[in-house]
Parts: C-alpha cells; sequence; structure tokens
C-alpha cells in the first residue's frame, strides 16, 4: 500500500507540477498577449486646442439715409392760367400749352423743375418752370390749367401750396426742341 501512496503522491506532485507549469505558460501566454494588445493599439489623436474665445460684438448701425432735401423751399398761394394764354410765347420763348406741366415763378430759373403739393388735400405734381409771374400780389406760382387740376385746385382758382425743387428732379428739365431721335429722318423717308 505503501507504493500505492507513493504512486498516487508521485502522480499527484507530477500533477501538480504540471499544473503549476501549464499556469505559468498560460500566464506567460497572457502576459505576451497583453503586451502585444498596447503595443498595437493606436492612440486617439491629441485633442485640439481650445477655439479663440469668441467675442460678441453688437452689429453696427444702418446708417439712416436722409431724405434728399430741397435745395428751394416756399410756401404760399397758388393760382393758375389756361385757355386765354394758350399759345402765346413765354418769357422763355416757347408757346404756352396749357395741358403740359408747367409753371410761371418770379425767380426761378427758367426750365427748372418743381414738386407743387397742394397743402389743403396733399396732392403733389412736378411742373417745369417755363414762364415769368404771377403778377397779383400775394401769389407765389401760377399753374397750366393741367396742373391746377391735378393738384384738385382748377374749380376752386387758389391753394395754399408747397414749392420745392430738388437737385435729383432737374433730369427732368425739358429736352430742347432741336433734339431730334437720330431715326426721324429715316422713319420719314419709310413713311412715303
Amino acid at each position: 500500500m505503501l507504493r500505492h501512496q507513493e504512486s498516487t503522491r508521485g502522480f499527484s506532485l507530477g500533477l501538480l507540477s504540471t499544473a503549476r507549469r501549464f499556469t505559468a505558460a498560460a500566464a506567460c501566454l497572457m502576459l505576451a498577449f497583453a503586451l502585444a494588445a498596447c503595443g498595437s493599439v493606436e492612440l486617439p489623436p491629441p485633442l485640439p486646442s481650445a477655439p479663440p474665445p469668441v467675442v460678441y460684438e453688437p452689429p453696427s448701425p444702418v446708417p439712416q439715409q436722409l431724405p434728399p432735401q430741397p435745395y428751394f423751399d416756399q410756401v404760399g398761394i397758388a393760382s393758375w392760367y389756361g385757355s386765354r394764354h394758350h399759345g402765346r410765347r413765354t418769357a422763355s420763348g416757347e408757346r404756352f400749352d396749357m395741358q403740359a406741366m408747367t409753371a410761371a415763378h418770379r425767380t426761378l430759373p427758367m426750365d427748372t423743375v418743381v414738386r407743387v403739393t397742394n397743402l389743403e388735400n396733399n396732392r403733389t405734381v412736378m411742373v417745369r418752370i417755363n414762364d415769368r409771374g404771377p403778377y397779383v400780389p400775394g401769389r407765389v406760382i401760377d399753374l397750366s390749367s393741367e396742373a391746377a387740376r391735378a393738384l384738385g385746385m382748377h374749380r376752386k382758382g387758389l391753394a395754399r401750396v408747397r414749392i420745392e425743387a430738388f437737385e435729383a428732379d432737374q433730369i427732368w428739365a425739358k429736352v430742347p426742341p432741336s433734339a431730334e431721335p437720330a431715326d426721324a429722318g429715316l422713319m420719314a423717308e419709310t413713311s412715303r
């Protein structure tokens, strides 16, 4: 029996040493895998540096564009003239046309374009100065019949008005009668 115990002990000692060897080998193997895994893992890229601080700047105010200012401004009584003067020469030399948007003023240069506003109803027209007048005291402008009709003062005959001359409106001044379209002669020839 003793032999049997010795042989069993030897077997268990042999088994124990085999288990130890196996455990040691497994531990080495695990250590090798762990080291290999650590070596092949890529590290994430470094974090970017913090962005610069955002400074709040309130929006700059939009510059308010002022409405154009007139270079001439006058308030007074307007009258009108029509058929009695129709076809007669004006102070500018052209013939008066009562259906045209024209007016007479004492001091404004000829061909000045003015805005005339009826202060009673707020209607406004643009007229070209082509004559001198009015010659009745207390009146500041004489309008053509058509301009008076557009202002709503034709029946009444007189109205309190504001006269304004703007630089931008002067592009509407009359084109000289000598300026004809370039193809006017061509049109005359083709209509024969």
